[in-house]
C-alpha cells in the first residue's frame, strides 16, 4: 500500500511512513464482491418470494374458514341433542302437540365449496404487471468513458435536457413521468458517506423518510409536494462522488415499477463501490520523486 500523505510505497502491516511518519490507519478488511444477478434473474427471486407469501395465506385462510365450519357442525350437533336431551326427559304434563314431531327440522347447510373454502388470489394487476413489464424492457447499462463508472437506467426512459454542472445523464419516462439523473463530482478525500448524507438531507427542507449511510455510500427516500424523491451516491477512488436521484409522483400508476428500478440500481451501485475499494488499493506511485 501506499502513504496517503507523501505516496511512499510502505509495508501492509507498518503503522507510521517511515518516510514522512504519518500515521497509517489499521486497514479494514474488504467486504467480499456480491455477485450481482441479472435484471430478470432478480424480478424472478422477487417474485417466487411473492408467491410463496400468497400460499402461505391461502394455507391460512383454508385453515380457518374449515375451523369455523367445523365449530358451526358442532353447535348445531350440540344445540340438537340438548334438544332431544329436554324433550326425552320433560315431565309427564308435558306434551308435544298433536302431529308434530318434537324434534326440530335441522336448519339446512350448504356444503363447502372451493369458492367458500379457499378465496383464490389473484395476481395484483398493478404489481404483477408492472413486474412482467419491467423483466420485460430490463434496464440498460450508461458507461461514462470519462469517469469509468456504470449505472443501469430503465430501457424506457428517454434522454431529456435537464442538467445542470455535475449532470452526466438526464433521463425522462413520458408515459409515468418519472425522471433520472445520474451525476458525477470531485470531492475530498475526507468525505465519506455520512457526510454527504449529511450535507445533502440539510438542503431538502423536509424530513426524510428513509436515510442510512455508510463508508462510502448513503441512500435517502423522501416526499415533497407530492413527489417521490430518492438518492443513492457512493464513492470511488476516494475523492469520486457518483449519484443518482429518481424522482415520480406520489400517485403515479407505475409507482410500484419504479420502486423496483430504484432497488435494483441501488444493488448495482453497491458493486461499484466494493470495485472501486479493490482498485484503489492498487493504485500506482504518481508522487514518487
Amino acid at each position: 500500500m501506499y502513504c496517503k500523505k507523501c505516496g511512499k510505497k510502505i509495508s501492509d502491516n507498518a503503522r507510521f511512513c517511515d518516510r514522512c511518519g504519518q500515521p497509517v490507519p489499521a486497514q479494514r478488511p474488504q467486504p467480499k464482491k456480491r455477485e450481482l444477478d441479472s435484471y430478470d434473474r432478480y424480478r424472478k427471486k422477487k417474485m417466487q418470494k411473492e408467491a410463496q407469501r400468497r400460499h402461505q395465506k391461502k394455507r391460512v385462510a383454508v385453515i380457518v374458514v374449515w375451523a369455523i365450519i367445523i365449530a358451526v357442525i358442532v353447535s348445531v350437533a350440540g344445540g340438537l341433542y340438548a334438544h332431544n336431551y329436554i324433550m326425552k326427559n320433560a315431565p309427564d304434563g308435558v306434551q308435544a302437540m298433536p302431529g308434530v314431531s318434537p324434534t326440530p327440522k335441522p336448519s339446512e347447510t350448504v356444503e363447502p365449496t372451493a369458492s367458500t373454502a379457499a378465496k383464490s388470489e389473484e395476481p395484483d394487476d398493478s404489481e404483477g404487471g408492472s413486474m412482467n413489464s419491467a423483466s420485460d424492457e430490463g434496464c440498460q447499462i450508461y458507461i461514462d468513458n470519462v469517469y469509468g463508472f456504470r449505472c443501469p437506467y430503465p430501457s424506457e426512459f428517454e434522454v431529456d435536457n435537464l442538467s445542470n454542472q455535475n449532470t452526466r445523464l438526464s433521463l425522462k419516462d413520458a408515459e409515468g413521468g418519472g425522471r433520472m439523473i445520474i451525476s458525477y463530482e470531485k470531492i475530498s478525500d475526507t468525505d465519506n458517506g455520512a457526510s454527504l448524507m449529511r450535507d445533502y438531507v440539510g438542503g431538502i427542507g423536509v424530513s426524510p423518510e428513509y436515510n442510512r449511510a455508510g463508508e462510502n455510500w448513503y441512500s435517502v427516500s423522501f416526499v415533497r409536494n407530492g413527489k417521490v424523491n430518492h438518492r443513492k451516491g457512493i464513492i470511488i477512488n476516494g475523492t469520486e462522488h457518483v449519484y443518482y436521484d429518481f424522482t415520480y409522483d406520489q400517485l403515479s400508476d407505475k409507482k410500484a415499477k419504479y420502486e423496483d428500478y430504484t432497488d435494483y440500481i441501488d444493488e448495482f451501485l453497491d458493486t461499484q463501490t466494493e470495485g472501486a475499494a479493490s482498485r484503489e488499493t492498487q493504485k500506482p506511485d504518481s508522487t514518487k520523486d
